[in-house]
């Protein structure tokens, strides 16, 4: 066997962490969602440090039935992010090397007219893991 390095589950990494704050998150929208729905994505990034870091481009989406519900669900993830990133820890053991977030804002839906969303944008760098492989 033969360890190589390779990026983290991010989005699972956000959501144990969210979860730790009392957010109910998902990486999936379902079809019948309805306000309180939230979703973590990775919408990019790249291996930095030499290959040796992982900087994880990341969007967390709120669903709300309206703007100021819509706001305050955004802003207690916002905050919830921000504590882990001064902590330099998003989960115990997974240790966060930067982290930039930028303040929620509202983004309409199109496939979703009859609720508010609210986007919270961030960026996090973190190690990466070992991943065993079969000698072949």
């Amino acid at each position: 066997m033969t360890e190589i390095l390779v990026p983290r589950d991010v989005e699972a990494d956000v959501l144990g962490a969210l979860s730790r704050y009392g957010v109910d998150a998902s990486t999936i929208v379902p079809a019948d969602a309805g306000a309180g729905t939230v979703r973590v994505s990775r919408t990019g990034g790249d291996l930095v440090a030499s290959n040796q870091r992982d900087l994880a481009e990341m969007l967390v989406e709120v669903w709300e039935q309206d703007s100021v519900s819509a706001f305050d669900s955004a802003i207690r993830i916002y905050g919830a992010l921000t504590d882990c990133g001064l902590k330099g820890l998003i989960l115990p053991g997974v240790a966060v090397h930067s982290m930039d977030i930028v303040p929620p804002r509202s983004l309409d839906d199109p496939n979703r007219p009859d609720l508010y969303r609210v986007t919270i944008p961030f960026t996090f760098i973190t190690d990466l893991t070992t991943l065993e492989v079969e000698n072949v």
